[in-house]
């Protein structure tokens, strides 16, 4: 009887050890899992905050470059280089201007003088080949 009552005070013994074992090494596993977690989520808290700029910038940008656009529908396209289209745009907003359809303001300070002074920053194609279509 004795060696019943000594063997289940060691099996109890065994268990209590077993758990601190379990305790110690789960906290040591959970701290070093902190410790190199922890730079890589401060890093990802950067790298968010600087992509949400980005993508504000990015707006920005667009919006700015989508303020100035002017398409021009019903131009039969016929224009062979820059100057030609230049030319033609130009001529288009003066009549314009003439009309009293639009008013252009003419600039002293601008990218590409000519005609009679107009700012414009960039004339372009829009890349479609029809007849008749915008620029």
């Amino acid at each position: 009887m004795d060696l019943q009552i000594l063997l289940a005070k060691m099996k109890e013994q065994f268990e209590k050890q077993t758990m601190k074992i379990t305790e110690n090494v789960t906290a040591k596993v959970s701290a070093t899992i902190d410790e190199k977690l922890t730079p890589i989520l401060e890093e990802q808290q950067i790298l968010k905050k600087e992509i949400t700029l980005l993508k504000t910038k990015f707006r920005n940008i667009e919006k700015d470059l989508r303020k100035r656009n002017v398409i021009l529908h019903g131009v039969k396209e016929s224009e062979k280089s820059f100057i030609e289209l230049l030319d033609l745009v130009l001529g288009i907003l003066n009549e314009a201007s003439q009309k009293g359809d639009v008013y252009l303001k003419p600039e002293t300070r601008s990218l590409v003088m000519c005609k009679d002074c107009y700012f414009m920053a960039k004339i372009s194609d829009t890349g479609q080949t029809q007849t008749v279509g915008p620029l």
